[in-house]
């Protein structure tokens, strides 16, 4: 069985949305052919974790584990504390201007360094570790490939400094897109670290010797902005679902019309149209109040609450933190109503949140408010649910009062996604598309196409 080298940040027992892509392929590459060894970090920022997510691996799988080094993080959690454990700071009408002005230089100072720390990502300074154990990796583990995953987006300069060493073929894997995110140019960083972040992207675009993205969006848009690279060298894999994850789960008989979000609510990800809407429906049908609830899932920004407190939705919406992913699935699985948003911007057109595979996989109808796109699409070509695409609070109460109506009515959601069209997505028919680009790669390093690998001992020296 050959052997790939799986470089990335976000692995478990670690429990964010970005480790399901990587487990996965793991978990499936076996039956391919492919054996991965991984290499990931033992600790990090303060994340969700799950062990139970370790038993996807398959027995035996080797994971190497590196400390990392986070000088940002640790600082923006200090502050954190230190804010919560002071209170609400006290007026300082009496500060002079020499006070203010030195306050506002070591302002432009920290956000200057805080700029350099984060470029390209703040999990930047895990390189040198994840630098040496890979090449202690690539001596010890006879690897055939090499394969990262992003974001964090520096998690690729690790394969192109490991690829230069050993002449190994790399795969990029791209979760989100770099430069070509929509939040790249907001991101508070100086011109000249924005550049640097598109050379570093050029970088790894160039060097890998082929380019994985996750959705037809995204892998388009890497093509318009690197036309010189030949089509073949881009792929597009999506996000899936793996029905395993859902056996043995016992659906919750909720005794109200439940309307649940998985996920966490944050930036433009705002749920207030929804709010609005629900607020509007229930203006409308009082005695619903005692019949409807809400389920946010998720870590949720602390002026999201305060909205919902705004609009008196206290009785009727209910905020749960991060859960296991089995009692996360599990709360979908038994909904009545599931809820999905990304909001309006255009923006945003090319995303496919990883969590509508399963929303497709459970059957349960999807309220989705998201711009036109991808995801729009996927949820119309498979009957799954209501699509807005517009911000109207109106619409998006009418749209709750008929799925309300038909549950006391006792009608049953008809969707197709449990039918034979979302077979494709099945993790497994996933897995089986990256190992064919992994098998086409290393059968062909012998016509040329892929840098020779170097001895070991012009790679790393004797050892």
């Amino acid at each position: 069985m050959k052997k790939v080298l799986v470089i990335t940040y976000a692995f478990p027992p670690m429990s964010v949305v970005g480790v399901y892509r990587t487990l996965k392929f793991c978990k499936f590459l076996p039956e391919f052919g492919w054996e991965p060894v991984v290499l990931t970090i033992k600790g990090g920022k303060d994340w969700a974790y799950d062990e139970s997510l370790l038993s996807d691996l398959p027995r035996g799988t080797k994971v190497y584990r590196t400390r990392t080094f986070e000088p940002l993080i640790t600082y923006e959690n200090f502050q954190q504390g230190r804010r919560k454990r002071s209170g609400p700071a006290d007026a300082c009408a009496g500060q002079n201007q020499t006070q203010a002005d030195s306050k506002s230089l070591f302002q432009r100072l920290r956000s200057y360094v805080a700029g350099w720390l984060s470029t390209p990502d703040k999990q930047a300074l895990w390189l040198p570790f994840a630098l040496a154990e890979g090449r202690k990796i690539l001596r010890e583990e006879e690897i055939d490939l090499i394969y990262t995953s992003s974001p964090p987006h520096s998690t690729h300069l690790i394969g192109y400094f490991l690829k230069r060493f050993s002449g190994l073929p790399w795969v990029a894997d791209f979760r989100d897109p770099w430069t070509l995110n929509e939040y790249f140019q907001e991101k508070a960083t100086t011109p000249k670290m924005k550049q640097l972040e598109a050379y570093l992207e050029r970088l790894v675009v160039n060097g890998c010797d082929h380019l994985v993205a996750n959705t037809r969006s995204v892998a388009e848009a890497f093509r318009w902005k690197f036309n010189h690279l030949p089509l073949s060298r881009i792929s597009t894999i999506p996000n899936g679902y793996d029905p395993e994850d859902f056996q043995g789960l016992e659906p919750y008989n909720f005794e109200k019309f439940t309307i649940t979000h998985l996920g966490s609510l944050y930036g433009r990800r705002q749920p207030i149209e929804f709010l609005k809407g629900l607020r509007l429906f229930l203006q409308g049908h009082p005695e619903a109040k005692e019949r409807v609830k809400v389920l946010f899932v998720g870590n949720i920004e602390e002026t999201i609450l305060e909205r919902m407190r705004e609009l008196d939705l206290s009785e009727v919406v209910e905020c749960r933190p991060h859960q296991p992913r089995r009692q996360a699935l599990r709360l979908a699985f038994s909904s009545h109503l599931l809820l999905l948003i990304l909001g309006h911007d255009p923006k945003a057109a090319g995303i496919i949140p990883a969590k509508l595979f399963e929303y497709l996989f459970t059957g349960k109808p999807i309220l989705a408010l998201v711009s036109e796109g991808e995801t729009a699409e996927m949820i119309r070509s498979h009957d799954a649910g209501t699509v807005i695409t517009s911000p109207d609070v109106k619409e998006v109460g009418l749209s709750i009062k008929q799925y309300y109506e038909d549950y006391l009515k006792g009608n049953r959601f008809q969707s197709r996604s449990n039918s034979s069209e979302i077979e494709k997505y099945h993790r497994r028919h996933l897995a089986a598309e990256l190992a064919e680009i992994f098998d086409r790669l290393v059968c062909r390093r012998p016509a040329g196409e892929v840098q020779p690998r170097r001895s070991l001992e012009t790679a790393y020296g004797s050892t």
